[in-house]
């Protein structure tokens, strides 16, 4: 059996500061490389891997410096 990673793509809402789920992905992994990502576009799955539903921005966010830069 190949070993596996869990790995969930958080995205804030617009107007709202906490991260929520958008996708989990499973990643194999032999000898040290990844060998196949199986991607699903449902957050509901998430939770049901043991990862967090949401969580609060890092220390020292700043949203009007993450705007500034998808604008350039």
């Amino acid at each position: 059996m190949k070993p596996a990673a869990r790995v969930a793509v958080y995205l804030p809402a617009p107007g709202e500061l906490r991260y929520r789920p958008l996708a989990l992905a499973v990643l194999s992994v032999e000898q040290g490389r990844v060998i196949e990502v199986v991607h699903w576009d449902r957050p509901e799955l998430v939770e049901a891997c043991g990862l967090p539903m949401s969580f609060p921005p890092c220390r020292g966010f700043n949203p009007d410096e993450v705007n500034a830069k998808e604008v350039r």
